[in-house]
């Protein structure tokens, strides 16, 4: 062989492996690329996909978080009969979130937080919104319950013509009333057992005292209770705006609501003549209307027939009354004392809220205006009002107790305006 036909022998031998060497390495390349995104499509599938390592991660989280708030709500129900004496505690309502319209105003009754409702996390009714004042607020900034130094000082709500009420908070209905104990085990035409005020002394003593000698079955102080003497007008026609039973089912019914929801709310001033609770409106008196005309006009507002209202009105019960000045008691105001707290002033006049410093945890009107009259009785042919005045010689304290004839005409006995949650 010579030498040309060599060198062409040896440059194709080198050209023809050469190319079969890269194609195979190519193709090689090519399937590992394809091999490694098929494995890694896997991977990623495996990790972050609907049934993921993340997504169970997450899952398994979130059965550990419930497991432990049902665990934690287990404890805590422990807890809770253990602090009641061994007795299951009345289970608490209104688990979801109010929903306020474009003005805040609530279309349905809820919590603030959406969380149960408690005497520190009150229910808001319908109707209603929360509004801060200078001394308490609703939610934090996380849309939280309000802090238990708010319900201390005074949570207001108001409706769509500026009447505001109070929260006024009731951890146990044992506190406000008692069973009657002939007609245990009985209930009234709606359902309700059949309860009677519990009523306490803040005319002499100190601190809390239960009263003795009251109540059903005896002419004392009691409530509900319906006047059968000759100077009252419960059985005349004027004043024949309610029966025996209707009376004490109406007592039932709030006491109900109350043991059910934790508290019940109070006018925040004194019901006037065209409002149920607004400030800087004229007080309504009894001077001419006496007693019955203050009732009538008090369970105008809020009526328990209208069914497009969650909430019920009435004139303040003598058991309301005093849950109040036991709760300002517990939150250190002095309320046998006509200077129950430091720089307070009594409105003289008969304007609703006209004196700023007439006023303990958010209520005006305590010491001054017109005194209230409640529902309560003594003897057979009267009531109890309570509170001072804007007379000279009304200068009392806003716990005192006192008894007047309803059938007689006072300008300066006015009254207040409660409500409870249907």
């Amino acid at each position: 062989m010579n030498t040309k036909s060599a060198f062409r022998k040896n440059a194709n031998n080198f050209l023809t492996h050469t190319s079969n060497d890269t194609g195979i390495t190519l193709i090689a390349l090519v399937v590992t690329i394809i091999i490694l995104i098929i494995l890694a499509t896997i991977s990623i599938n495996i990790i972050v996909g609907e049934n993921g390592l993340i997504a169970q991660a997450e899952r398994a989280k979130g059965v550990y978080e419930n497991s432990a708030d049902r665990e934690q709500g287990i404890m805590d129900q422990y807890a809770n009969i253990i602090a009641n004496g061994g007795k299951t505690p009345e289970t608490p309502v209104g688990d979801k979130p109010g929903k306020p319209d474009e003005n805040g105003f609530f279309t349905e009754n809820g919590t603030i937080d959406g969380k149960k409702a408690s005497e520190n996390n009150p229910t808001i009714p319908k109707g209603f919104k929360p509004i801060p004042t200078e001394t308490s607020s609703w939610t934090g900034k996380e849309k939280t319950a309000p802090t238990e130094q708010d319900v201390k000082n005074g949570l207001v709500i108001q409706d769509n013509l500026g009447n505001e009420f109070v929260w006024i908070p009731v951890p146990n209905i044992s506190l406000m009333a008692n069973k009657i104990t002939d007609k245990e085990g009985q209930t009234d035409s709606n359902g309700n057992e059949y309860y009677q005020g519990k009523l306490y002394d803040f005319n002499s003593g100190t601190g809390i005292t239960e009263m003795t000698k009251y109540g059903h079955g005896t002419e004392n102080y009691r409530e509900p209770a319906y006047l059968s003497g000759a100077t009252s007008d419960d059985n005349t026609s004027y004043g024949k705006l309610f029966t025996e039973t209707s009376l004490q089912e109406d007592y039932n019914s709030m006491i109900v609501s109350v043991k059910k929801y934790k508290g019940f709310y109070v006018g925040r001033y004194e019901m006037s003549e065209g409002f149920a609770s607004k400030k800087k409106e004229k007080s309504a008196d009894s001077s001419v209307n006496r007693w019955y005309g203050l009732y009538r006009k008090a369970n105008s507002f809020y009526s328990k027939d209208d069914n497009d209202i969650t909430v019920v009105g009435s004139m303040i019960w003598g058991s309301q009354y005093d849950r109040m000045m036991i709760w300002m008691t517990d939150n250190g105001i002095n309320v046998r004392s006509g200077t129950p707290i430091s720089g307070a002033t009594r409105n003289t006049g008969i304007e609703t809220g006209k004196e700023e410093n007439d006023k303990l945890n958010n209520i005006y009107d305590l010491l001054g205006c017109r005194r209230d009259w409640t529902l309560e009785a003594w003897s057979s042919d009267t009531r109890v009002f309570r509170g001072g005045g804007k007379g000279s010689d009304q200068e009392l304290w806003p716990g005192i107790r006192v008894f007047a004839g309803p059938a007689n005409n006072y300008d300066y006995y006015g009254t207040r305006l409660t409500l409870y949650i249907k």
